[in-house]
């Protein structure tokens, strides 16, 4: 993905997704933003993978894993 970041946006490569924010890695806004992550994982036939997504539905949001909706609300949950 290579294109221009509008001001206080930005993409980032990191090794750790402990404490990923935009104000933190972009110095930008941390509301009514939104975020993409991409991660490869090695092929094998043995290892299982679980994910917890900590979402922050505040003003509505979606998961989807794989290209495929997992979760997702309209409302403000909060």
């Amino acid at each position: 993905m290579n294109r221009t970041s509008t001001e206080g946006y930005c993409e980032k490569r990191v090794e750790s997704m402990a404490q990923v924010s935009n104000g933190l890695l972009c110095g930008g806004v941390n509301k009514n933003i939104g975020y993409r992550y991409i991660a490869v994982f090695p092929t094998c036939e043995e290892t299982k993978y679980e994910f917890k997504l900590p979402t922050d539905f505040g003003n509505g949001g979606s998961v989807y894993l794989d290209g495929e909706y997992m979760v997702g609300s309209t409302n403000d949950i909060w």
